[in-house]
């Protein structure tokens, strides 16, 4: 499941030009200003990981279920 969308993230990571930092069990790190300056790199940042929410919500887990996109998605810090 998580291989299906790590290469998702990857994906994006190029749509948004984010620096995959790397990824460690289910980790996914990113970060933006590191291979070229801007000044959107938080907004790039935070793009990405609403881009990385969705795709999660859209994703058939392990046990062939597949998120309901109106169910919300929690976020845990």
């Amino acid at each position: 499941m998580l291989e299906g969308l790590y290469k998702d993230f990857d994906e994006f990571c190029d749509f948004f030009d984010v620096y995959k930092v790397e990824t460690i069990g289910d980790a996914y790190c990113v970060a933006s200003g590191l291979h070229r300056t801007s000044i959107y790199d938080a907004h790039k940042v935070a793009w990405m990981a609403l881009k990385m929410i969705d795709a999660c919500s859209k994703h058939i887990t392990h046990d062939g279920e597949q998120r309901d996109h109106s169910q919300q998605v929690r976020v845990r810090q």
